[in-house]
C-alpha cells in the first residue's frame, strides 16, 4: 500500500477511537476510499441507526519543497460528512458530527511520526456539498511532507 492510503488508514483509526460519533453505538463508521464504488456502502450506512458514514479521501500531493534535491510529498484528503437530509431520531446531524470530525483532525500527527511539525494534518477548509440525497460537508485537509520510506 501506498504511504498516502497508510496515512489514511491511520487516519480512520484515529477517527474511530477519538471521535464520540464514530466510537459509540449507533456506531458512525470511518471508510477510507481506494477507488472503489461507495455508493452501496455509504447508502447502507447512512440507512443505519447512525444514520451517517466519513468518508477519506486522498486527493493527491504535493512537493512541499520543489526547489530541494529531495522529494518531500504531502497529501492532500477531503474527509466528507454524510448524513440524511433530515435528522430523525438517534441519527446524528451532519454539522455535529463535521465539527467533532475536523476538531480530531487539526494538528493530529500519526503516532510514530518523527518530524511532527511537517507531519501534521492540517484541516484548511470545510464545504457544503450539493447534493439531494444526503447532506454532505467536506473537511479539506493537507499534510506538508509525509516520511519517505527506508
Amino acid at each position: 500500500m501506498s504511504r498516502w492510503l497508510d496515512h489514511a488508514d491511520a487516519l480512520r483509526d484515529f477517527l474511530e477511537d477519538n471521535v464520540i460519533y464514530c466510537s459509540a453505538a449507533p456506531l458512525v463508521p470511518v471508510i477510507v476510499d481506494r477507488g472503489k464504488d461507495l455508493t452501496a456502502t455509504i447508502a447502507k450506512s447512512v440507512a443505519k441507526a447512525g444514520g451517517a458514514a466519513v468518508i477519506i479521501l486522498w486527493e493527491g500531493a504535493k512537493n512541499a519543497e520543489p526547489a530541494s534535491r529531495l522529494l518531500r510529498m504531502g497529501a492532500n484528503y477531503s474527509v466528507l460528512c454524510i448524513t440524511k437530509p433530515v435528522v430523525a431520531g438517534s441519527a446524528v446531524a451532519c454539522d455535529d458530527l463535521c465539527e467533532a470530525v475536523a476538531a480530531a483532525m487539526h494538528d493530529w500527527v500519526p503516532a510514530d511520526t518523527p518530524n511532527i511539525v511537517a507531519q501534521r494534518l492540517a484541516v484548511t477548509e470545510i464545504t457544503i456539498q450539493p447534493s439531494a440525497s444526503f447532506m454532505i460537508y467536506e473537511i479539506s485537509a493537507e499534510v506538508l511532507r509525509l516520511p519517505i520510506p527506508s
